[in-house]
């Protein structure tokens, strides 16, 4: 198999709209004969048979692809679209064909072809959906499907060289791209793990447990008594707030109760009018 042919001859390939009138002309004239070299190259052992489907005595060609087709297959490629595929008969008169369309029968052929478009994945997974189709139209369907993924994705074709070679480029060009923002993840993921541990203590220092009540120096015994089992209750006793400013308010005002009340129980007995008031009494036991 000859590659460098093979893509001279598809390279060379003209548009249909593309001719010029003397190039009708010489293909009109040599239509005889370009046909006889057709029949020629369709008889050889290599493309006796369709390349899509294994029917026997091919009479249609397509290019670029330049494979020989039986009538049905050619029916199919005419579906995917002249993009990808056009058909051409070889074996009557009606379809005018000029030298690089031959050139690339040539080049190419159903032999080589295969050896191009199924070296790399298996197809038999599509050729047994096409045999096993209930319906005309869906094995039309499966057809279809089969050459758009022989000739239009090229699904089983073993990659080229240079194709192969600008995966790996690709591949690197990625990688080369995935390292700086893996390093800027890790770097980023590695300050915040620093400001999660700094910042742990100084959350520690802010949550202030209340101070213990002071003892009242001056009280007799059973007012230290009843103050202590007041302020070691309120210890004890969670205090959640959301700011700091209320947890010293309740914390202040529950010291005020506590001690007002170790002080107003020396007097529970006396009358209400014998027990002491005022802000200067009180102030005399630290309230």
């Amino acid at each position: 198999m000859d590659i460098t042919r093979i893509h001279r001859a598809q390279a060379g390939l003209k548009a249909t709209d593309a001719r010029s009138e003397a190039e009708k002309e010489q293909a009109r004239k040599r239509d005889k004969q370009t046909h006889r070299e057709l029949k020629e190259l369709s008889r050889r052992t290599e493309n006796s048979k369709c390349a899509d489907c294994d029917s026997s005595f091919p009479g249609w060609a397509a290019l670029p692809h330049g494979v020989f087709l039986c009538i049905d297959c050619a029916q199919v490629h005419r579906r995917v679209g002249r993009h990808v595929s056009q058909v051409k008969a070889i074996n009557t008169g009606t379809y005018l064909w000029f030298e690089d369309e031959v050139e690339v029968m040539r080049a190419v052929g159903n032999g080589n072809s295969k050896a191009l478009l199924l070296s790399g994945n298996d197809d038999s997974t599509e050729r047994t959906a096409i045999a096993t189709a209930a319906t005309p139209n869906s094995k039309a369907d499966a057809k279809l499907r089969y050459v758009q993924k022989k000739y239009q994705q090229r699904a089983f074709a073993a990659p080229q060289p240079q194709q192969r070679q600008k995966k790996k480029e690709e591949e690197e060009e990625e990688e080369q791209q995935q390292q700086p923002q893996q390093r800027c993840d890790a770097s980023s993921q590695s300050q915040k793990s620093k400001r999660q541990h700094t910042k742990a203590p100084s959350q520690l220092t802010r949550q202030k447990t209340p101070e213990n009540f002071p003892d009242f120096l001056d009280a007799p015994p059973a007012m230290i008594s009843a103050a202590f089992s007041v302020s070691t209750i309120a210890a004890q006793k969670p205090v959640v707030v959301k700011r700091k400013h209320q947890a010293q308010s309740q914390v202040q005002q529950q010291l005020y109760n506590a001690k007002a009340a170790s002080v107003m129980s020396m007097y529970g007995a006396a009358p209400v009018h014998q027990r002491p008031t005022g802000a200067s009494f009180f102030a005399e036991f630290g309230v």
